[in-house]
C-alpha cells in the first residue's frame, strides 16, 4: 500500500506510476548502497499541489506516517525505517536486526 488514498483509483494509479517511473530511472549498474540512497530520495518527493498525489505528505491534519526500505535478499540485507515524513526524518538502519532474524 502506498497511501491511505489507495481507495481512490486516480490517486493510487498516479502514485504507483510515479514511484515506478522513479525506480526505473535508478542506474542498475551502481552499488546497492547508492540504490538505497536513491530509494530514500524517492520517498521524499513532493510533486504537485494536491497532497494526495505526493509521495511524501505532511499537513497539519494528516500525512506520511512512516517509510520503509526492505531488501532482505541482498548479499547484505537492508532494512531502513523512517517515522513520519521522510523528508524531515532520517531513516534509521535496522539491518543488523534483520540479519540476526535471517541468520545470514
Amino acid at each position: 500500500t502506498l497511501s491511505n488514498w489507495d481507495a481512490i483509483p486516480d490517486v493510487s494509479d498516479y502514485k504507483s506510476s510515479l514511484i515506478r517511473s522513479k525506480i526505473d530511472e535508478i542506474d542498475t549498474n551502481i552499488d546497492f548502497e547508492s540504490v538505497v540512497n536513491s530509494l530514500t530520495e524517492i520517498l521524499t518527493i513532493h510533486d504537485g499541489k494536491d497532497m494526495r498525489f505526493q509521495i511524501c505528505v505532511h499537513t497539519d491534519n494528516y500525512g506520511t506516517v512512516s517509510s520503509t526500505i526492505l531488501a532482505p535478499y541482498q548479499e547484505i540485507p537492508v532494512f531502513k525505517y523512517s517515522i513520519g515524513p521522510s523528508c524531515k526524518n532520517r531513516f534509521r538502519s535496522y539491518s543488523q536486526d534483520l540479519i540476526s532474524i535471517l541468520k545470514v
